[in-house]
């Protein structure tokens, strides 16, 4: 995990490719991203804060992609993003979403949260 503020962590996840839930749940023809929110997102005082972020299938689709339920062996905790996290190693940290309560498939490029707030929306290689 690479965050946009510099620091970086290896940490050992677990979970479903992204890869596994496309095929078991194909998109729409004509669909090229994946759209997640995260209904649960508190602000830092506490208020709801929607979180949502965008990834291009393709990025969905690459082998590393994961859609995390355990971290370390264990299930994940609230603070690490239970029940559902993104894991999208080549993307940076904000990519992450946690807490994962929906994900749709669009053909047009959806709105992120980050993106929105001035952060580039590639977010990584």
């Amino acid at each position: 995990l690479v965050c946009v503020e510099g620091w970086s962590a290896v940490a050992w996840w677990g979970g479903i490719r992204f890869a596994d839930f496309l095929a078991a749940h194909p998109p729409a023809p004509g669909a090229r991203w994946a759209a997640m929110r995260s209904a649960v997102n508190l602000d830092g005082a506490g208020r709801p804060d929607p979180y949502y972020v965008s990834i291009d299938l393709e990025t969905a689709r690459h082998p590393q992609t994961l859609l995390a339920t355990h971290q370390a062996g264990r299930p994940l905790t609230v603070a690490h993003g239970a029940p559902l996290r993104l894991l999208a190693p080549m993307k940076l940290g904000h990519k992450n979403i946690k807490a994962v309560t929906d994900i749709a498939y669009t053909a047009g490029e959806p709105p992120d949260y980050w993106n929105e707030r001035g952060y580039s929306k590639y977010d990584g290689l």
